[in-house]
């Protein structure tokens, strides 16, 4: 998707400095093209992360019950792997091909570790690495992270869901002087020569990009919210 995002922006200042014959023109034309894409991708990277994540709790039921089935940690994520739930697959597919290659328990709990599934991941892999040196159940150690990772995954919902329409009003309002810049030089040509006429005009162009930059970078971080890590 990325490249065929760039080969678009790319194809968009090109048309743009046909038709306008004027670098600027094209320049704005690419970065509004940017802007949108970054957009897409985000909105694609937060979705599949999002549901990765979702996934977790039936994960964590998943190896609790195997657990407390008296499974080894080898045959829990066996377990894992041999589930429908194809989002996490890879992760634990991976940690169980270092088991079964190296039987280092440790190397295969940094997987999961280093991957992204967020805290609630990390907390029962290091878990496991101390129960499997000193002992004890997995089975509380899992069943307390699932159900912390429940709490969490519903309070993201409803923070994710409140502020919807904030976020695509703040992208709607980001991405749009852009793209009416981008219409108006391609519809006149020297609709911004009168910036360029004079040192003032340029320092009032420069302070309307500077502007337009710091509210981006302001709305980005007002309307963060904390993901599930």
């Amino acid at each position: 998707m990325l490249t065929w995002l760039c080969v678009a922006a790319f194809v968009v200042g090109v048309i743009t400095l046909v038709t306008s014959g004027q670098w600027l023109s094209s320049l704005i034309s690419i970065c509004a093209v940017s802007l949108c894409s970054y957009f897409i991708l985000k909105h694609t990277y937060d979705s599949d992360l999002r549901r990765q994540r979702e996934a977790i709790p039936q994960v964590l039921e998943l190896m609790s019950d195997s657990f407390s089935c008296g499974f080894t940690l080898l045959q829990t994520f066996e377990s894992v792997c041999a589930s429908d739930n194809c989002l996490v697959k890879d992760v634990f597919k991976r940690a169980l091909n270092v088991l079964r290659l190296s039987g280092d328990t440790s190397r295969a709990l940094d997987v999961l570790k280093s991957s992204r599934l967020g805290n609630h991941m990390s907390f029962v892999a290091v878990a496991l690495q101390i129960q499997h040196m000193c002992g004890g159940s997995s089975h509380g150690i899992v069943q307390a992270a699932m159900k912390s990772a429940q709490n969490e995954l519903e309070l993201s919902r409803k923070l994710s869901t409140q502020t919807a329409q904030a976020h695509l009003s703040a992208r709607i309002v980001c991405a749009l002087p852009l793209v009416l810049l981008t219409l108006f030089t391609v519809i006149s040509p020297g609709f911004l020569d009168a910036y360029f006429k004079s040192m003032s005009g340029i320092l009032i162009f420069c302070t309307a990009l500077g502007m337009q930059a710091l509210g981006m970078f302001l709305v980005h971080r007002i309307l963060q919210i904390p993901e599930l890590r």
